[in-house]
């Protein structure tokens, strides 16, 4: 299984990424558990210096494809309380110069330390994954837009403090499934950092 990396950099919105390991460039990562450890300190390093915002590094299985990758995905827009979903949301982007190719949705009940989880029947979390841009809600509705809440799918999300006063940290795992039935995506290793 080829491992793909998307690296850390800084641009205003977003943290943009550039690719450093879809195969050819010699700057590639050998290991994906480097290559996310590295991801994970980037977030760190980065998004504890905003005054709001969030980061995720996200090691990505996506089963149509075969192929697994670690994306760096950010914004600088604090969590938002949206009442559809009763859950603070933040949608985060791993953008290629300025080209976004990946978007993820994390939405908890609470922004408090603590343990979350979400599938079809619980909704303490929810986490969707699309590889492409989320420019608005209704694209939560696209065929491709796969979700912890589609079929078996699940998340699980554990928050504590950050490094910070009013930030917060912690692991993200989820299974997810396309709205249209065709993908499933998998999120066996991942970390987020909030800034309220």
């Amino acid at each position: 299984m080829r491992t793909h990396t998307h690296r850390l950099a800084l641009a205003a919105p977003l943290l943009a990424v550039a690719a450093a390991g879809c195969g050819d460039p010699p700057a590639a990562r050998p290991a994906a558990r480097s290559a996310f450890e590295s991801s994970k300190s980037d977030i760190t390093r980065t998004v504890a210096k905003w005054d709001s915002g969030a980061g995720v590094a996200a090691r990505v299985a996506d089963k149509s494809s075969g192929k697994t990758a670690v994306y760096v995905l950010a914004t600088k827009t604090p969590p938002k309380w949206r009442d559809g979903s009763k859950a603070w949301v933040t949608v985060a982007k791993a953008v290629v110069g300025t080209t976004p190719v990946a978007t993820v949705v994390v939405g908890v009940k609470e922004l408090a330390p603590g343990h979350f989880e979400g599938s079809g029947s619980k909704r303490d979390c929810v986490v969707g994954w699309s590889m492409r841009d989320w420019a608005t809600p209704k694209d939560s509705d696209a065929p491709d837009f796969a979700w912890s809440d589609n079929e078996t799918g699940y998340c699980d999300v554990t928050l504590r403090e950050g490094r910070s006063g009013g930030h917060l940290e912690g692991r993200l795992r989820a299974k997810l499934f396309s709205n249209d039935k065709k993908n499933t995506f998998t999120i066996d290793t991942g970390y987020v950092y909030l800034v309220r």
